[in-house]
C-alpha cells in the first residue's frame, strides 16, 4: 500500500527527538517495515533542521516586545490566524501529493484547528485515519490562552471527527472525551498507547554501565532514581523532588536522584535543590542525547513518572519499561491502561506523600524492584513496540 503520513504543524519534524518527533518517526518506520511505502506530507518538510531563534537574537526580541504590548487574546488569535493561513496555504501541495502517489490512506498526525487533511481526502475520495494525541480544544488555551477563533477550531474538530473512517487515540480517556462529544465516533475510535524504540532493548554491555556510573560520579551501592522528559510544571518534577528529600533523610541507604530533560521551570527546580540543601545530590543533565538517555537508564534502579494530564500516553513509561525498571507513575487512564498496579509497578496519586511511600517501598525492598521490572519489562516487550501500534493501524487499512 502507499500511505501520505500527514503531519500539519508548522515546526514539528519528523527529526525532532521529542516525543511527537519520536511517535512520528517510529510510527512511519512501523508501516515501512510491513512493506509499504510511506510519502511524508507536511508544511515542515522542508524545515527538517528548523530550530527556534535563538533566546538574545534581535527577531525574538521584537516577537516578545510585540508579545509584551499586546493583549493575551489577541496574540493567541494573531497565532491562530499564522496557523490557518499555513494549513490553507498547504492544501494544494497535499492534494498534489495525492494526485502524483495515488495512496491507499491518508494517516494524518491531527493539531489544532489544522483542517487540510479531512478537506483534502473528502475532495478526492481517499481514506483518511488520524492519531489524536490530546484534546486539542481544550489543550490549547490551557497551554497557551484562549483565542478568537476557539469556535472556529472547535468547528474544525467536528468536521475532521465526521471526516475520519478510524481515528487511533493514545488512552481510554481520550477515547471516552470523544465518544462523549461526538457519540457518532463510538465505532471508529481505537486505543492505541506509545511503545517503546526498538534501541531502548537492547542490553547494555559492561563497559556502557561502567561509563555511565563514572560520568555519573555514582557509587557502586547507590540506588538511583530516574526522571526522563521535558520539564513543565505539569510533570510534578518538583513533587518528585521534595519526596526524594524526606526519603533520603529517613532511609539509611544510599539514594541519588538523577534529572534528564529541560523545560521552562528547570532553574526553579535547581533553586529547589539548593534550598533543601541537597544540590549536590541530585543530578541535572539538561536535554541529554537519546544514547545518553538509554545508558544512564541502564544504571537507573527506580524510575518515576511523578505526574502526567489526564489525557497522555507517556513514552517514557514504555522505555523506562523496556530497560527493566522499577517504575513509580501516576494513577491515569493512560498510564492504567498499559500498567497494573503492585503488579507491573506502584501506581499513585500525584501528590508528595503518596510519591514519597512509593519511593521508600522501592528503596527499602530489592526483591519487590526486581519482581515490578520483570513484570513490565514482559509485557512491553509483547504489546508495546513501535511495528506492534502500526500493525494494529494497518488492520484498519
Amino acid at each position: 500500500m502507499k500511505i501520505i503520513y500527514l503531519s500539519p504543524h508548522p515546526h514539528i519534524s519528523m527529526h525532532d527527538i521529542s516525543g511527537p518527533g519520536v511517535h512520528i518517526r517510529e510510527v512511519m518506520h512501523g508501516f515501512e517495515e510491513k512493506g509499504h511505502q510511506v510519502i511524508w506530507a507536511s508544511p515542515n518538510k522542508n524545515q527538517d533542521n528548523y530550530k527556534p531563534a535563538p533566546t538574545g537574537s534581535f527577531k525574538n526580541s521584537i516577537r516578545k516586545g510585540i508579545k509584551a504590548i499586546l493583549p493575551k487574546i489577541i496574540w493567541e488569535s494573531l497565532r491562530d490566524i499564522q496557523l490557518m493561513w499555513i494549513d490553507k496555504s498547504f492544501e494544494k501541495e497535499l492534494a498534489a501529493l495525492i494526485e502524483e502517489h495515488k495512496p491507499d490512506f491518508i494517516y494524518e498526525r491531527v493539531y489544532y484547528i489544522m483542517g487540510c487533511g479531512y478537506r483534502v481526502a473528502k475532495a478526492k475520495g481517499v481514506k483518511y485515519m488520524v492519531e489524536i494525541n490530546s484534546p486539542y480544544t481544550i489543550e490549547k488555551p490551557l497551554m497557551s490562552y484562549k483565542s478568537l477563533f476557539s469556535g472556529r477550531a472547535e468547528r474544525n474538530e467536528r468536521k475532521q471527527m465526521e471526516a475520519v473512517h478510524q481515528a487511533f487515540v493514545v488512552a481510554s480517556s481520550l477515547k471516552d472525551y470523544f465518544i462523549k462529544k461526538y457519540p457518532f465516533t463510538v465505532e471508529r475510535i481505537t486505543v492505541t498507547p506509545n511503545a517503546a524504540r526498538k534501541e531502548f532493548t537492547l542490553p547494555a554491555s559492561e563497559d556502557v554501565m561502567l561509563t555511565a556510573r563514572k560520568e555519573l560520579n555514582l557509587s557502586t551501592d547507590e540506588i538511583l532514581i530516574t526522571f526522563v522528559g521535558s520539564i513543565f510544571p505539569y510533570h510534578g518534577v518538583d513533587i518528585l523532588i521534595q519526596a526524594y528529600n524526606a526519603v533520603r533523610s529517613r532511609s539509611n541507604k544510599n539514594i541519588r536522584l538523577l534529572i534528564m530533560g529541560d523545560g521552562e521551570i528547570l532553574e526553579d527546580l535547581k533553586l529547589l535543590t539548593k534550598k533543601l540543601g541537597i544540590d549536590n545530590e541530585v543530578i541535572f543533565t539538561g536535554k541529554a542525547p537519546g544514547d545518553k538517555v538509554r545508558e544512564y537508564l541502564t544504571v537507573t534502579d527506580i524510575a518515576v513518572l511523578a505526574n502526567c494530564n489526564w489525557y497522555s500516553s507517556p513514552i517514557k513509561l514504555f522505555e523506562y519499561g523496556s530497560k527493566k525498571l522499577a517504575i513509580i507513575a501516576p494513577k491515569y487512564a493512560g498510564v492504567k491502561d498499559v500498567m497494573t498496579g503492585e503488579v507491573d509497578g506502584i501506581l499513585v496519586d500525584p501528590d508528595q506523600h503518596s510519591l514519597l511511600t512509593a519511593i521508600e517501598t522501592l528503596v527499602e525492598d530489592p526483591v519487590i524492584r526486581v519482581r515490578y521490572a520483570e513484570s513490565f519489562h514482559e509485557r512491553v516487550k509483547a504489546n508495546y513496540t513501535w511495528d506492534k501500534i502500526a500493525e494494529k493501524i494497518l488492520e484498519f487499512a
